[in-house]
């Protein structure tokens, strides 16, 4: 079974894949020289270049992405190839699961990584405590919404939690506020409050950023 790792990120960034990324200067030099080498082989797939590409160039890409084990370039989906080859800012989505699968690795993100940048800037607000928790709580919703799915194994059955760059982050944060009411009874009072609290802080700002 596939093991899909929340991305618990920090304040002040674009991308909130970005953040995650802490490329040395010489690594980002070396990924660099690959994508260039990439735009010469537009002929290419992307899992064709990669397996142009030699030992040390594999291993740049993979010290690039803080990979520590290396991936079957055949084995990977187009979604991982194309990630693989793309800075965080760049990475996307790409088959609509509601998860960034960046070669074998599969990440849920959150906001997601099309969202517009009013929407990044609202989320950069906030502690990086607070967007662990709310990250904890749209990666609940998307679980339990593909529940079923991943305990079958099904991920072609896989749904997001997002409408692409059109999502209403403001309707997603009251359905957010919602299942925090419903699972009341399974906090004590400080804690309900906290999450309210949070996600309210989040939506004031999306609510001032879009209004901008």
């Amino acid at each position: 079974m596939t093991r899909i790792e929340p991305s618990f990120v920090a304040t002040q960034y674009q991308n909130p894949l970005a953040k995650r990324h802490h490329a040395t200067e010489r690594e980002q030099s070396a990924f660099q020289a690959i994508l260039k080498a990439r735009q010469h082989a537009s002929n290419l797939t992307d899992k064709q270049f990669l397996n142009t590409l030699t030992t040390r160039q594999m291993t740049d890409l993979f010290a690039y992405h803080n990979f520590t084990h290396p991936v079957q370039v055949n084995s990977l989906s187009d979604e991982g190839a194309a990630n693989l080859l793309s800075s965080p800012d760049y990475q996307r989505d790409i088959d609509g699961d509601g998860l960034v699968e960046v070669g074998a690795s599969k990440l849920f993100v959150f906001p997601a990584p099309d969202a517009p940048q009013e929407v990044h800037a609202a989320y950069a607000e906030l502690t990086e405590k607070e967007q662990f928790m709310i990250n904890t709580r749209a990666f609940t919703k998307w679980f339990l919404q593909n529940r079923e799915a991943y305990l079958a194994g099904d991920e072609e059955s896989f749904t997001s939690i997002y409408q692409g760059p059109d999502t209403d982050y403001e309707k997603l944060v009251d359905e957010l506020l919602l299942s925090v009411q419903q699972q009341r009874k399974y906090w004590t009072f400080e804690e309900y409050q906290k999450q309210w609290d949070t996600l309210n802080k989040f939506k004031e700002a999306l609510q001032r950023h879009l209004a901008a």
